[in-house]
């Protein structure tokens, strides 16, 4: 599993751990109260990439910073895109 900090904008960047490899990537995002450690989603994306996709999960920028409650859903889109266009470039 391999770890990245991913640019989100403005200087801002959040976690991210890459497990697997093959052609396709599948990017997981957590659930509100919880971050990407969250057990359920290590499980998927251990499990995915063991079956060989790319898998990403990460943090949001909320999360990031400590606080429970999540960002406006501009900013939860804004960052998914940020993570998957990192993603994307880093497999090409």
């Amino acid at each position: 599993v391999g770890r990245a900090r991913v640019e989100i904008g403005g200087g801002a960047t959040v976690s991210a751990e890459i497990a697997g490899a093959g052609e396709t990537a599948i990017v997981l995002a957590h659930g509100a109260g919880n971050d990407m450690r969250n057990p359920l989603l290590s499980a998927v994306h251990l499990g995915l990439a063991a079956r060989g996709f790319v898998t990403v999960k990460f943090n949001f920028p909320y999360t990031e910073a400590g606080r429970r409650a999540p960002d406006r859903m501009p900013a939860l889109e804004a960052c998914y895109r940020a993570v998957v266009e990192h993603v994307r470039r880093e497999l090409r």
